[in-house]
C-alpha cells in the first residue's frame, strides 16, 4: 500500500497538468500509450523474461487494447461512415 501512496500521485497529478493545458481530447491520447508503458516497467522492475508464446500474446493483447483505445477515441460521425464503406464492400 505504501507504494500506491507513493506512485499515484505523481502520474495523476502530470495527467491533469496535461488536461489542464491540452484539453481532455488531446490528454486523452494518453491512453494509447499507457499499456506499452505500463508492460516495459512491469517488465522492467519485476524482472521478466519473456518467451515466444508469451510475446505473441502480448503483441496480440497490445494491438487489440489500442486499436480499441483508437476506436474509442473516434467520432461518432467518422465510425459511421468507416462501417457504411464496410458495409457497401462487404456486399459486392
Amino acid at each position: 500500500m505504501r507504494y500506491f501512496t507513493l506512485f499515484v500521485p505523481t502520474p495523476l497529478s502530470v495527467y491533469l497538468n496535461l488536461v489542464d493545458r491540452l484539453g481532455a481530447n488531446q490528454a486523452a491520447y494518453l491512453m494509447l500509450i499507457t499499456p506499452i508503458v505500463a508492460l516495459a516497467v512491469s517488465s522492467l522492475f519485476e524482472d521478466d523474461h519473456w518467451s515466444v508464446f508469451s510475446t505473441l500474446g502480448l503483441s496480440l493483447g497490445l494491438s487489440l487494447v489500442i486499436t480499441g483505445n483508437l476506436l474509442a477515441q473516434l467520432k461518432p460521425e467518422t465510425l459511421v461512415l468507416v462501417y457504411n464503406k464496410l458495409k457497401t464492400a462487404i456486399k459486392k
